[in-house]
């Protein structure tokens, strides 16, 4: 758009070529915006933020700061966030605002670039900035920084509109009080943008020596000089605008006054040598993954033109002040962010991300430089917008190898261990975690299940009443884990933890049984997580460490309650309690946290404990805790609890503790044990041993009743393992015949025909180690994840040739001696497949000859190969890959028979990877809609299958519901 003398816009030839950078830049910044898993850290922070349930739990969770250190930065962009998953509960829409702001940044560029230098400039930066792997990055990350950069980019337009030309009062006013405001959410959005005051105040003090030659719009034609504003008019827009962003910005400051304090304590000076500074900006900004992709760091791409940009623009006398204001804006912004680094808030290239806008600024002074000795004519004003529209293209032309990779970020697979994590959830099942290592805290990890696991488990305690039976585990990978929990069964290794699946044991409420003169004594363990699952009743907000318990989320207050009970007939009466408490508050504030004890008879008659007027005695004893953080948020943990009972009365006949406490044990949890034509609705039954058998089986006991053990049968060694010879027995304990609508295979049926009880049916699903879901009369898939780790690779898995390797301690195949070698994976459907999905990882060295490459090809029922997806080299003599996932789909469109599937790697240095950080998915989309529904036969049911092979394996759910159907 151009201004004209009458103060309307008409649209132009540059305002559309900056339109269309616009989209170029949207493009690039929505692509796969949702695909790689959340980082560590920066993003799930974010993101923890953002989650709280209204814009004003938002508000308070980014006022109330809390060590460690945690994003401490003013709410706006956690409440721009918020607003946008309210759309969607995906990773594509937390990343939105950024990627939005990122696009928009780019013609507002133009707009900064063209009143500074004019069109070739305002171009130039535009094109550049449009494909600048950096800022794309930025932009595609749940952060504030693309957001921050494109606020800083208003200001700054802003302030240039209200120092040049006067247009009239109304639209001096109007662009100071846009400067005010750009500043004002600069500042909401993050504490660096006091710098912009700096920037500001650098940009008006030139305007104020010599204001006739202060930038302004130009034509082609050129309007004139621009007429001077009055030094007073400048001085108190500036003054008055700065002072209105800050009295908008003073209601949170007031409100964050002594947190900020603490959190900014003096630091230890940290900051880098200058030169090395601007070297490691000037590197993010013109090589971006450099490191990650094997290339050299290139600073001079970009600074090499900017340098070049100041000569020009200095030796031109139209844009002489205009250079000098770039370079004022860009020591503004980056001299006090590198001044005040130190070793709490480390010197780091994001944190400078508006200095790449004057960077671009200055480079761009050369083409404009260039332009002005074009022609006029109309071929030369051609030239003079695609020129440098070129030339700002070209400076990412050494990222364009790495524009198909660099999509991944810290990618810590976390996508991948909540599918790992969905795929074992069960009804009653909880999820929690044990241990802190980094980058894994309870504070990430909370995050982690609160968006990717959203309602999937039962929270890390009995909440509000609900009792489960089983838990899965997740603990940090290292040296310095915990052991797992007595019993825990290993389920996976991979996002840098460990699963486990622990059973646990929540009889409720807990059975007492007093000593020879009818006392009782009970003491909690609340740094044993089966022992914290058994001792309490039930839960609200709250979660365990190793020292005792604490709220969830420090904004609301929590509770646990405890239940006790003798056999029935005896009364129980509390006659002391002590309790272990403590709050952590801040420094020189007084604590307003506290914990609160309640007893009673029933949890509707619970009273203040009180230690001279004790509850009457009664069939149950309640003992309920309240953690209450107060309005400052303390952390209120909770210790040890004891107490002292007495039991009186007689139980009722017949009554004995192993019986009741089995009844208490199938009436509490969701895994209990069976008796004869009894059947717990939703529960899957445990098998019942001798306790001498359960040893001599190594099978880990879910609980231990007298003499008897018992033990779940899904993590019972034998369970679900149908071999040549050995039919596998389905119980139904119950009188009601169960239906069975999902089946899960493991292994190889090795034949087309499975037999349960007098029905036998067609599963033609063939292939070594597949993994299939089949749901009867719907769809289903199948999946082959051959894994080449010393645990998991299985040379037998795939037809080899030409003698592929695995590296030694590496999940990587690769080519002997150099010699060209194909790996090829074998599955059999006869259900219609709809669409084949490969994820793979495939790594080359690009050496300069270029002949290592690795190429994925599928056949159908023996007919030639089709190339599905190739990784070559490109010559940059790098590695390239670096465990990069590729995912690529081809439509099948129904067909059946045998799929292969071909990885053929040419040279010695073409590797493919599969390990559980970097899993090779081949899954394919089934149309089960033939597979017939069943039900399972009260009783014991034999199931049977064509095995041929001495290790297929055929592996079931636990038929007991549609909802109680778990893995296998």
């Amino acid at each position: 758009m151009s201004g004209k003398k009458t103060g309307t816009l008409r649209p132009d030839a540059a305002g559309w070529i900056a339109l269309a950078l616009g989209l170029c830049a949207l493009a690039l910044r929505l692509y796969a915006l949702g695909a790689p898993s959340a980082s560590f850290y920066d993003e799930l922070t974010t993101l923890a933020r953002s989650l709280a349930p209204t814009l004003g739990k938002v508000f308070d969770a980014a006022r109330w700061q809390y060590p460690p250190y945690i994003d401490f930065q003013p709410p706006l962009y956690y409440l721009v966030v918020h607003a946008a998953i309210g759309l969607g509960h995906t990773d594509f829409f937390a990343r939105l605002p950024a990627a939005l702001s990122g696009a928009a940044s780019v013609p507002l560029l133009y707009l900064v670039g063209r009143r500074l230098g004019g069109k070739a400039v305002g171009i130039f930066a535009a094109a550049a900035l449009a494909v600048n792997l950096h800022h794309v990055d930025v932009s595609q990350q749940t952060r504030l920084y693309a957001f921050y950069g494109f606020a800083s980019l208003g200001a700054l337009w802003a302030l240039l509109r209200a120092l040049g030309k006067n247009d009239g009062k109304r639209r001096t006013v109007t662009a100071w009080a846009l400067y005010g405001l750009f500043l004002a959410i600069g500042l909401y959005t993050s504490y660096l943008a006091g710098t912009w005051l700096v920037a500001g105040l650098a940009l008006t003090l030139p305007a104020l020596v010599r204001p006739a030659r202060f930038p302004d719009v130009r034509s082609d034609e050129g309007d004139g000089p621009p007429a001077p504003h009055r030094r007073r008019g400048l001085i108190l827009g500036c003054l008055l605008a700065s002072l209105a962003a800050l009295f908008l910005f003073w209601p949170w400051l007031a409100a964050t006054s002594g947190m900020r304090g603490y959190l900014l304590a003096a630091a230890a000076p940290d900051r880098p040598a200058l030169g090395a500074a601007l070297s490691r900006v000037f590197a993010a900004f013109s090589s971006q993954y450099a490191a990650f992709t094997g290339r050299p760091e290139l600073p001079w791409l970009l600074a090499g033109p900017a340098l070049l940009g100041l000569v020009a623009g200095l030796c031109t006398r139209e844009r002489r002040f205009a250079t000098v204001a770039a370079v004022l804006w860009f020591a503004a912004l980056f001299l006090p962010v590198w001044f005040k680094a130190n070793a709490t808030h480390h010197f780091q290239t994001r944190y400078v991300l508006p200095c790449l806008f004057p960077v671009l600024i200055l480079a761009g002074m050369l083409p404009a430089a260039l332009c002005d000795r074009l022609p006029r004519n109309l071929p030369g004003k051609a030239l003079r917008l695609a020129l440098p529209v070129l030339l700002g293209l070209a400076l990412a032309a050494p990222s364009l190898p790495v524009y198909p990779f660099y999509y991944r970020r810290d990618d810590s697979r976390l996508r991948t261990l909540a599918a790992f994590l969905r795929e074992r959830a069960a009804p009653g099942v909880a999820l929690d975690f044990a241990g802190y290592s980094p980058p894994w805290t309870r504070f990430y990890f909370d995050t982690f299940v609160r968006w990717y696991l959203p309602g999937v488990f039962e929270p890390p305690l009995p909440e509000g009443g609900s009792d489960f039976r089983q838990c899965l585990l997740v603990e940090p990978e290292g040296e310095t884990a915990p052991p797992p929990p007595p019993g825990a069964v290993p389920l996976g290794s991979l996002a840098r933890v460990r699963v486990f699946r622990a059973p646990l044991i929540n009889a409720a409420p807990l059975l007492l049984r007093p000593n020879a003169s009818g006392q009782v004594f009970f003491q909690t363990d609340l740094q044993t997580l089966p022992k914290a699952f058994a001792q309490i009743r039930s839960s609200r907000n709250v979660r365990l460490n190793r020292k005792g318990l604490l709220p969830a989320d420090r904004s609301a207050s929590g509770s646990v309650t405890y239940a006790f009970a003798p056999l029935p007939g005896e009364r129980i009466a509390l006659t002391r309690l002590a309790l272990d408490a403590r709050v952590h508050g801040y420094p020189g504030i007084p604590v307003s946290g506290r914990v609160m004890v309640l007893v009673g008879p029933s949890p509707a008659k619970l009273v203040p404990y009180d230690p001279g007027a004790l509850p009457p005695p009664g069939d149950t004893l309640y003992v309920r805790l309240i953690l209450e953080p107060g309005p400052r948020r303390e952390t209120v943990e909770v210790t040890r609890l004891a107490l002292a009972a007495a039991v009186s009365g007689r139980p009722d006949p017949g009554v004995t503790p192993e019986t009741e406490e089995k009844k208490r044990l199938a009436a509490n949890t969701l895994v209990v044990p069976y008796e004869k034509d009894a059947l717990y609705p939703d529960r899957r039954p445990l098998m019942t041993l001798p306790a001498s058998q359960a040893r001599d089986a190594g099978t880990a006991p879910v609980a231990v009743i007298g003499d008897t053990t018992y033990v779940d049968p899904a993590v019972s060694p034998d369970y679900g393992r149908l071999a040549a010879g050995k039919p596998l027995v389905l119980v139904n304990p119950g009188s009601l015949p169960i239906p069975v609508n999902v089946w899960k295979l493991g292994g190889s049926p090795q034949g087309p025909h499975l037999t349960v009880g007098d029905t036998t049916f067609q599963v033609p699903l063939t292939g070594k180690k597949i993994v299939a879901t089949l749901a009867a009369r719907d769809r289903g898939e199948v999946a082959l994840n051959p894994l080449f780790t010393p645990d998991g690779y299985d040379p037998a898995m795939a037809d080899v040739a030409d003698r592929v390797t695995r590296l030694p301690k590496e999940p990587v195949l690769t080519c002997p001696d150099g010699k060209p070698c194909a790996v090829t994976y074998a599955l059999v459907t006869g259900y219609p497949a709809r669409t084949l999905r490969l994820a793979w990882f495939p790594r080359v060295f690009a050496d300069a000859a270029g002949k290592n490459g690795v190429q994925a090809a599928y056949s159908t029922d023996g007919k030639t190969f089709q190339p599905l997806d190739a990784l070559a080299s490109s010559g940059t003599g790098r590695w390239e890959g670096l465990g990069v996932g590729r995912t690529v789909t081809a439509d099948l469109g129904g067909f059946t028979g045998t799929l292969r599937l071909r990885f053929t790697l040419s040279g010695d240095a073409a590797q493919l990877w599969s390990s559980p950080e970097t899993p090779m998915a081949l899954s394919l989309s089934l149309d089960t809609g033939s597979l017939p529904a069943l039900s399972l036969p009260p009783g014991r049911t034999p199931l049977r299958a064509d095995c041929p092979e001495a290790d297929g394996v055929v592996a079931l759910p636990m038929p007991l519901s549609d909802s109680a159907i778990g893995a296998p």
